[in-house]
Formats: C-alpha cells, structure tokens, sequence
C-alpha cells in the first residue's frame, strides 16, 4: 500500500504560552495568517501550556470559535516548555487523522502560501518526509527587519538558506558536519508519523535545535 491517500490532511501545530496581553496579540497575528492561507484547506492544534495570564484561555476559545470544526484547543496543568507541549499537540493532531503536520509557534506568521505550497511538495514527491522552508524576519508592524538587525542566530540560518540549503535523502548529514542549524520550527513541515516517532525534548532549553 502507498503511504499517500487520495486526499492529504494538513494540520498546524501551534504552541502557546502567555505571559502578558502582548503574547495575546502576537497569537492572534498568528491565527490571522492561517486564515489568510490560499488554500484554506486546513486544520490547527493550538496547545496552551499552562499560560498563567488567566485571559488566555478564554481568547483561544474566542478564535477556536471562529472555526470550530478546524480549530481544536488543549491545555496543559503544568507547563512543560515548547517540545513538550509540539509532542501533546502533534499527538492531538494524529488523532484528528493529520498526515502532515506544519509547526508553527505563537508568535510567527505562516506565509500566505506556506499550506498551498507545502501541499504540492508532498504531492510531488511520495517519498517526502520533513520539509522546511526560508524565513523572513519582520516586527509587530509587519515591516522587514534588516540584516544588520537580525538577531546572529536568524541570521546564520538565513545566510546558510541563502548560499546552497541542503536537501535529500540524507539532508541532516550535511547540516551536522558543513552548515550546522538551519531550520525554526516555524518553517518545518514532516509527516505525522515521523513527528509522534521523532519526539521534541521537554524542558525549557532549546529544543529548537532538535
């Protein structure tokens, strides 16, 4: 059997994690680029991981319910950090029947074209497993921040992203010995059941670089 149904179902995953109104409105940034995708074919986990700003809660029920049949919410007791809460989520999105699922964290913007695009890389290649894409650094008035004043780390993936991003069957290889960190998880997309096999770290340090 081919691993591909007739039709591909594709789910955001989204961590979150509230500290005061302004990580609300990022959220709410972040959530209005869903619904700006051109492909509206979507669904999306948003998981709250024990936000102690008591107004969180009540917001995402507020947006879960501008689309309740492709927003689904969960929330943590304990907050366990961003990998921890990606693994509830992802496990959250395997349930609802996702194939592939597309990281997102609160406080990007997924472009219009990200779900659109993602779909056809899928669909082009049967084979595909993760797949991730280049980033472009922007502050809360959607103006494009400079090099100059990007910040090393975004920097360093961008320029690599730049020169000649590895990719194939043995793309991590490449990256461990020449280019080193490349990818946010803002600009990862895998299949679902590399996401449940391949499980984010918890903890607070950086589990980006999983």
């Amino acid at each position: 059997t081919e691993w591909f149904p007739r039709v591909l179902k594709f789910t955001f995953v989204i961590t979150h994690y509230a500290e005061s109104t302004t990580h609300l409105e990022l959220l709410e940034r972040t959530m209005r680029s869903l619904f700006a995708q051109s492909d509206p074919d979507w669904s999306a986990v948003v998981i709250d991981d024990a936000s102690p700003l008591q107004a969180s809660f009540a917001m995402l029920e507020r947006l879960r319910d501008r689309a309740p049949d492709r927003i689904f919410l969960e929330r943590t007791l304990v907050s366990g950090g961003a990998g921890a809460a990606r693994n509830i989520a992802i496990r959250r999105a395997a349930a609802l029947g996702a194939d592939v699922v597309l990281l997102n964290d609160n406080d990007d913007l997924s472009h219009p074209e990200r779900l659109a695009r993602t779909k056809a890389a899928f669909l082009r290649n049967r084979g595909l497993d993760f797949l991730y894409t280049g980033l472009r650094p922007i502050d809360a008035e959607d103006r494009d921040i400079p090099d100059a004043e990007t910040r090393l780390d975004i920097l360093e993936i961008m320029e690599a992203l730049r020169a000649d991003p590895p990719e194939g069957a043995s793309v991590f290889a490449p990256m461990a010995a020449e280019t080193g960190w490349l990818i946010i998880p803002s600009t990862a997309a895998l299949k679902t059941s590399l996401a449940l096999e391949q499980r984010f770290p918890g903890g607070f340090a950086s589990e980006d670089n999983h």
